[in-house]
Protein backbone atom coordinates (compact mmCIF):
# COMPACT_ATOMS: atom_id res chain seq x y z
CA UNK A 1 0.00 0.00 0.00
CA UNK A 2 2.72 2.24 0.16
CA UNK A 3 2.17 3.52 -3.41
CA UNK A 4 -0.93 4.35 -3.01
CA UNK A 5 -1.83 7.88 -3.32
CA UNK A 6 -2.32 10.32 -0.54
CA UNK A 7 -5.33 11.54 -1.78
CA UNK A 8 -6.55 8.20 -2.00
CA UNK A 9 -5.46 6.78 1.34
CA UNK A 10 -7.40 9.88 2.78
CA UNK A 11 -10.99 8.83 0.86
CA UNK A 12 -10.72 5.52 2.12
CA UNK A 13 -9.63 6.05 5.31
CA UNK A 14 -6.91 4.36 7.13
CA UNK A 15 -8.86 2.18 8.75
CA UNK A 16 -10.28 0.87 5.44
CA UNK A 17 -6.83 1.07 4.08
CA UNK A 18 -5.33 -1.26 6.89
CA UNK A 19 -7.84 -3.37 5.91
CA UNK A 20 -7.60 -3.74 2.53
CA UNK A 21 -5.81 -6.95 0.23
CA UNK A 22 -2.20 -5.62 0.32
CA UNK A 23 -1.73 -6.70 -3.16
CA UNK A 24 -5.06 -7.97 -4.65
CA UNK A 25 -4.19 -11.20 -6.41
CA UNK A 26 -7.25 -12.83 -6.69
CA UNK A 27 -8.37 -9.84 -8.90
CA UNK A 28 -5.01 -9.11 -11.03
CA UNK A 29 -5.79 -8.48 -14.25
CA UNK A 30 -4.60 -10.96 -17.33
CA UNK A 31 -5.59 -8.94 -19.97
CA UNK A 32 -8.58 -8.58 -22.55
CA UNK A 33 -10.75 -11.84 -22.42
CA UNK A 34 -10.32 -14.05 -26.01
CA UNK A 35 -11.99 -12.53 -29.03
CA UNK A 36 -15.45 -13.75 -29.90
CA UNK A 37 -18.78 -13.76 -29.02
CA UNK A 38 -18.80 -10.79 -26.33
CA UNK A 39 -16.37 -11.13 -24.55
CA UNK A 40 -13.61 -9.03 -26.12
CA UNK A 41 -15.44 -5.78 -24.57
CA UNK A 42 -13.83 -3.56 -27.66
CA UNK A 43 -13.08 -4.46 -30.88
CA UNK A 44 -13.87 -3.31 -35.07
CA UNK A 45 -17.51 -4.97 -34.54
CA UNK A 46 -18.51 -2.56 -31.96
CA UNK A 47 -17.09 0.42 -34.46
CA UNK A 48 -19.05 -1.01 -37.33
CA UNK A 49 -22.27 -1.63 -35.07
CA UNK A 50 -21.72 1.74 -33.64
CA UNK A 51 -21.38 3.71 -37.53
CA UNK A 52 -24.43 1.29 -38.86
CA UNK A 53 -26.58 2.81 -35.93
CA UNK A 54 -24.94 5.76 -35.96
CA UNK A 55 -25.82 6.41 -39.74
CA UNK A 56 -29.59 5.13 -38.71
CA UNK A 57 -29.91 7.38 -36.34
CA UNK A 58 -28.87 10.61 -38.38
CA UNK A 59 -31.93 9.26 -41.08
CA UNK A 60 -34.53 8.58 -38.69
CA UNK A 61 -33.90 12.17 -37.34
CA UNK A 62 -34.04 13.89 -40.57
CA UNK A 63 -37.22 11.61 -41.45
CA UNK A 64 -39.21 12.43 -37.82
CA UNK A 65 -38.42 15.96 -38.52
CA UNK A 66 -39.68 16.36 -42.24
CA UNK A 67 -42.55 13.82 -42.09
CA UNK A 68 -43.58 14.24 -38.24
CA UNK A 69 -42.31 16.37 -35.97
CA UNK A 70 -41.98 19.46 -38.36
CA UNK A 71 -45.60 19.16 -39.72
CA UNK A 72 -47.01 18.35 -36.01
CA UNK A 73 -45.32 21.74 -34.93
CA UNK A 74 -47.05 23.77 -37.70
CA UNK A 75 -50.32 22.14 -37.74
CA UNK A 76 -50.56 22.81 -33.93
CA UNK A 77 -49.60 26.62 -34.36
CA UNK A 78 -46.35 27.01 -32.84
CA UNK A 79 -44.62 30.04 -33.12
CA UNK A 80 -42.27 30.24 -36.08
CA UNK A 81 -38.61 30.92 -33.20
CA UNK A 82 -40.29 27.44 -31.09
CA UNK A 83 -40.67 25.33 -34.29
CA UNK A 84 -37.02 23.71 -34.29
CA UNK A 85 -36.27 23.81 -30.87
CA UNK A 86 -40.07 21.86 -30.26
CA UNK A 87 -38.58 19.39 -33.18
CA UNK A 88 -34.98 19.27 -31.10
CA UNK A 89 -37.04 18.24 -27.59
CA UNK A 90 -39.35 16.22 -29.01
CA UNK A 91 -36.11 13.48 -31.11
CA UNK A 92 -34.35 14.02 -27.57
CA UNK A 93 -37.96 12.61 -25.59
CA UNK A 94 -38.33 9.79 -28.44
CA UNK A 95 -34.82 8.39 -27.75
CA UNK A 96 -34.39 9.08 -24.51
CA UNK A 97 -37.24 7.40 -23.55
CA UNK A 98 -36.41 4.48 -25.18
CA UNK A 99 -33.19 4.00 -24.13
CA UNK A 100 -33.40 4.97 -20.15
CA UNK A 101 -36.03 1.81 -20.74
CA UNK A 102 -33.71 -0.57 -21.83
CA UNK A 103 -31.29 1.01 -19.76
CA UNK A 104 -33.29 0.13 -16.34
CA UNK A 105 -34.20 -3.32 -17.76
CA UNK A 106 -30.20 -3.82 -17.83
CA UNK A 107 -29.66 -2.52 -14.82
CA UNK A 108 -32.78 -4.82 -13.09
CA UNK A 109 -30.89 -7.65 -14.51
CA UNK A 110 -28.15 -7.12 -12.66
CA UNK A 111 -26.88 -7.83 -9.48
CA UNK A 112 -24.74 -4.62 -8.60
CA UNK A 113 -27.40 -2.41 -9.49
CA UNK A 114 -28.69 -2.08 -5.62
CA UNK A 115 -24.94 -3.29 -4.13
CA UNK A 116 -22.51 -1.36 -6.37
CA UNK A 117 -19.95 -2.85 -3.95
CA UNK A 118 -20.07 -5.96 -6.09
CA UNK A 119 -19.29 -3.67 -9.66
CA UNK A 120 -15.77 -4.15 -8.72
CA UNK A 121 -15.95 -7.60 -6.52
CA UNK A 122 -15.56 -9.99 -9.33
CA UNK A 123 -12.16 -11.31 -10.90
CA UNK A 124 -11.17 -10.06 -14.10
CA UNK A 125 -11.43 -10.35 -16.92
CA UNK A 126 -14.75 -9.92 -16.65
CA UNK A 127 -17.61 -10.61 -19.95
CA UNK A 128 -19.85 -8.59 -20.89
CA UNK A 129 -23.52 -8.97 -21.01
CA UNK A 130 -25.74 -9.29 -24.58
CA UNK A 131 -27.69 -6.85 -22.51
CA UNK A 132 -24.93 -4.29 -21.40
CA UNK A 133 -23.29 -4.50 -24.97
CA UNK A 134 -26.67 -3.92 -26.78
CA UNK A 135 -27.12 -0.60 -23.99
CA UNK A 136 -23.11 0.56 -24.93
CA UNK A 137 -23.80 0.39 -28.61
CA UNK A 138 -26.88 2.11 -29.11
CA UNK A 139 -25.81 5.06 -26.65
CA UNK A 140 -22.10 5.41 -28.90
CA UNK A 141 -23.86 5.55 -31.49
CA UNK A 142 -26.56 8.31 -30.33
CA UNK A 143 -23.90 10.24 -28.08
CA UNK A 144 -21.94 10.46 -31.34
CA UNK A 145 -24.98 11.75 -33.49
CA UNK A 146 -25.34 14.12 -30.90
CA UNK A 147 -21.58 15.36 -31.38
CA UNK A 148 -22.11 15.65 -35.22
CA UNK A 149 -25.70 17.34 -34.53
CA UNK A 150 -24.21 19.87 -32.29
CA UNK A 151 -22.41 21.41 -35.25
CA UNK A 152 -25.14 20.94 -37.99
CA UNK A 153 -28.17 20.11 -36.72
CA UNK A 154 -29.12 21.51 -33.42
CA UNK A 155 -30.52 24.90 -32.10
CA UNK A 156 -27.31 26.93 -30.87
CA UNK A 157 -27.74 27.78 -27.03
CA UNK A 158 -26.33 29.62 -24.38
CA UNK A 159 -25.16 26.09 -22.90
CA UNK A 160 -23.27 25.42 -26.29
CA UNK A 161 -19.29 24.56 -24.71
CA UNK A 162 -20.74 22.82 -21.78
CA UNK A 163 -22.77 20.65 -24.24
CA UNK A 164 -20.24 19.98 -26.47
CA UNK A 165 -17.81 19.02 -23.16
CA UNK A 166 -20.71 16.74 -22.14
CA UNK A 167 -20.58 15.05 -25.67
CA UNK A 168 -16.78 14.85 -25.68
CA UNK A 169 -16.93 13.24 -22.00
CA UNK A 170 -19.75 10.88 -22.44
CA UNK A 171 -18.04 9.47 -25.77
CA UNK A 172 -14.68 9.27 -24.15
CA UNK A 173 -16.03 7.54 -21.04
CA UNK A 174 -18.29 4.82 -23.01
CA UNK A 175 -15.35 3.89 -25.21
CA UNK A 176 -12.65 3.77 -22.51
CA UNK A 177 -14.83 2.30 -20.20
CA UNK A 178 -15.77 -0.32 -22.58
CA UNK A 179 -12.04 -0.85 -23.82
CA UNK A 180 -11.17 -1.65 -20.07
CA UNK A 181 -13.67 -3.66 -18.54
CA UNK A 182 -15.70 -0.97 -16.26
CA UNK A 183 -18.79 -1.27 -18.85
CA UNK A 184 -20.70 -2.29 -15.79
CA UNK A 185 -20.40 1.40 -13.75
CA UNK A 186 -20.86 2.56 -17.06
CA UNK A 187 -23.70 1.58 -17.41
CA UNK A 188 -24.77 3.31 -13.95
CA UNK A 189 -24.18 6.32 -15.56
CA UNK A 190 -26.54 6.03 -18.36
CA UNK A 191 -29.36 5.41 -15.57
CA UNK A 192 -28.51 7.97 -13.75
CA UNK A 193 -28.65 10.42 -16.79
CA UNK A 194 -30.82 9.60 -19.67
CA UNK A 195 -33.75 9.74 -17.41
CA UNK A 196 -33.64 13.23 -16.62
CA UNK A 197 -33.60 14.57 -20.44
CA UNK A 198 -36.57 12.84 -20.97
CA UNK A 199 -38.67 15.53 -18.23
CA UNK A 200 -36.18 18.48 -19.32
CA UNK A 201 -36.84 17.75 -22.64
CA UNK A 202 -40.46 17.29 -22.37
CA UNK A 203 -40.91 20.25 -20.40
CA UNK A 204 -39.57 22.15 -23.27
CA UNK A 205 -42.54 20.69 -25.34
CA UNK A 206 -45.09 22.23 -22.81
CA UNK A 207 -43.54 25.55 -22.52
CA UNK A 208 -44.01 26.13 -26.38
CA UNK A 209 -47.22 25.01 -26.48
CA UNK A 210 -47.92 27.11 -23.16
CA UNK A 211 -46.64 30.21 -25.66
CA UNK A 212 -49.60 29.79 -27.64
CA UNK A 213 -51.95 28.78 -25.39
CA UNK A 214 -51.57 30.33 -22.42
CA UNK A 215 -54.80 28.93 -20.27
CA UNK A 216 -52.42 26.11 -19.55
CA UNK A 217 -49.87 28.62 -17.52
CA UNK A 218 -51.79 27.83 -14.42
CA UNK A 219 -50.08 24.34 -14.73
CA UNK A 220 -46.54 25.39 -15.37
CA UNK A 221 -44.86 25.57 -11.94
CA UNK A 222 -46.26 21.65 -11.14
CA UNK A 223 -44.99 20.51 -14.44
CA UNK A 224 -41.48 22.78 -14.29
CA UNK A 225 -41.02 20.98 -10.77
CA UNK A 226 -40.44 18.08 -12.17
CA UNK A 227 -36.97 18.28 -14.07
CA UNK A 228 -35.31 19.91 -10.93
CA UNK A 229 -37.12 16.80 -8.95
CA UNK A 230 -35.76 14.05 -11.44
CA UNK A 231 -31.93 16.41 -11.95
CA UNK A 232 -31.82 16.07 -8.09
CA UNK A 233 -33.01 12.64 -7.49
CA UNK A 234 -30.82 10.92 -10.01
CA UNK A 235 -27.80 13.37 -11.14
CA UNK A 236 -27.36 15.27 -7.70
CA UNK A 237 -27.91 12.45 -5.58
CA UNK A 238 -27.70 9.03 -6.83
CA UNK A 239 -24.84 10.03 -8.98
CA UNK A 240 -22.65 11.51 -6.50
CA UNK A 241 -23.62 9.22 -4.53
CA UNK A 242 -23.54 5.80 -5.54
CA UNK A 243 -21.68 5.82 -9.46
CA UNK A 244 -19.04 8.05 -8.31
CA UNK A 245 -18.52 7.24 -4.70
CA UNK A 246 -17.99 3.48 -6.02
CA UNK A 247 -15.91 4.49 -8.52
CA UNK A 248 -13.34 6.27 -6.12
CA UNK A 249 -13.56 4.10 -3.00
CA UNK A 250 -15.21 0.71 -3.43
CA UNK A 251 -12.70 0.24 -6.51
CA UNK A 252 -9.75 0.86 -4.36
CA UNK A 253 -11.30 -1.05 -1.51
CA UNK A 254 -12.47 -4.52 -3.38
CA UNK A 255 -9.58 -4.61 -5.55
CA UNK A 256 -6.83 -3.22 -4.29
CA UNK A 257 -4.88 -0.12 -5.46
CA UNK A 258 -2.58 -2.13 -7.76
CA UNK A 259 -5.35 -3.12 -9.58
CA UNK A 260 -7.23 0.23 -9.80
CA UNK A 261 -5.99 0.31 -13.29
CA UNK A 262 -6.71 4.06 -15.09
CA UNK A 263 -8.22 5.31 -11.58
CA UNK A 264 -7.80 8.96 -11.45
CA UNK A 265 -8.31 9.49 -15.73
CA UNK A 266 -11.85 7.58 -15.53
CA UNK A 267 -12.63 9.49 -11.89
CA UNK A 268 -11.14 12.76 -13.22
CA UNK A 269 -14.09 12.23 -16.17
CA UNK A 270 -17.19 10.70 -14.17
CA UNK A 271 -16.06 14.18 -11.54
CA UNK A 272 -16.45 16.63 -14.99
CA UNK A 273 -19.52 14.95 -15.71
CA UNK A 274 -20.52 15.81 -12.06
CA UNK A 275 -19.35 19.47 -12.45
CA UNK A 276 -21.18 19.87 -15.52
CA UNK A 277 -24.49 18.28 -13.62
CA UNK A 278 -23.95 20.71 -11.06
CA UNK A 279 -24.05 23.57 -13.55
CA UNK A 280 -26.85 22.97 -15.09
CA UNK A 281 -28.94 22.10 -11.58
CA UNK A 282 -28.28 25.55 -10.88
CA UNK A 283 -29.55 26.84 -14.09
CA UNK A 284 -32.93 24.99 -13.86
CA UNK A 285 -33.67 25.92 -10.12
CA UNK A 286 -33.25 29.64 -11.21
CA UNK A 287 -35.23 29.00 -14.09
CA UNK A 288 -37.45 27.28 -12.02
CA UNK A 289 -37.82 29.87 -9.41
CA UNK A 290 -38.33 32.66 -11.80
CA UNK A 291 -41.30 30.43 -13.18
Amino acid sequence: MEDMPAVVRWMLGEETVQKMNPSGMEFLRTGDPPIGSLSHWLDWEFFGYVLTFGILIILARIFLTLKVFRPLAVWTGLREDDRSKFVEAAIYVVYYSISWTFIVYGCLRSDFFFNTRLLWSQPWPKIISPDIYRIYVMSSAWYVHCLIAHFTLDTRKSDYWQMLAHHVVTIVLLISSLKVGYFEIGLLVLFSMDVCDVALCGCKIYRYYANIHPSIDKWEMHIFAIVPFSWLCFRIVYYPGWVVYSSLVYSVEQQGWANSHHYFLFNALLLILLLLNVYWFALIMRITLLV
